[in-house]
């Protein structure tokens, strides 16, 4: 296969196994932690109203400012209301594309890191593998469960897709 396929289809590969490793997540519920605070018993983020998203942007509820989070809870509300299934889903798409993304800035690096340019095409297929093992590493670590798996746990997994967006954007 060319290097486009070959990438296209290592890029597939991790999102479905990173996907599949937290698809037991799926079936979880509101957690009796902070989720009842956050979800449960707060009326304020259902729905994509100005009042809203005027809460998204001033609510510092457990000492956190997180609007980007919690207007994504509001369009969860919108398009599921309170089943948690939606939210958890929401977690493991930005999950698996967290870890795509991790597949492009290791391909970068290791690209980089080629003692010689010339030979960069030769070794196409050996970067590509190694960067979807690193993305498959960082996918179904076992310290990403709580991010995913914790629906309020959102806020690291966006701040990890703009973390990669703007590393994969610097290199």
């Amino acid at each position: 296969p060319n290097d486009l396929s070959r990438r296209a289809w290592s890029m597939l590969a991790v999102a479905l196994l990173t996907a599949a490793a937290f698809l037991p997540t799926l079936s979880g519920s509101f957690l009796n932690w902070d989720d009842n605070v956050n979800f449960l018993d707060n009326p304020a983020y259902r729905g994509l109203g100005r009042e809203q998203v005027r809460w998204a942007f001033t609510s510092v509820s457990f000492g956190h400012y997180i609007p980007l989070t919690r207007l994504s809870w509001s369009l969860n509300w919108v398009l599921g209301g309170m089943d948690p299934w939606g939210y958890h889903l929401v977690n493991v798409l930005l999950h698996a594309a967290n870890a795509v993304l991790v597949y492009f800035v290791a391909g970068r690096l290791l690209a980089a890191a080629s003692a010689d340019g010339a030979q960069a095409g030769r070794r196409e297929p050996d970067l590509c593998a190694a960067a979807a093992v690193a993305a498959l590493v960082f996918g179904v670590h076992p310290l990403r469960v709580e991010p995913v798996a914790w629906i309020t746990g959102r806020a690291d997994l966006l701040c990890a897709l703009f973390v990669l967006l703007t590393t994969l954007a610097y290199l």
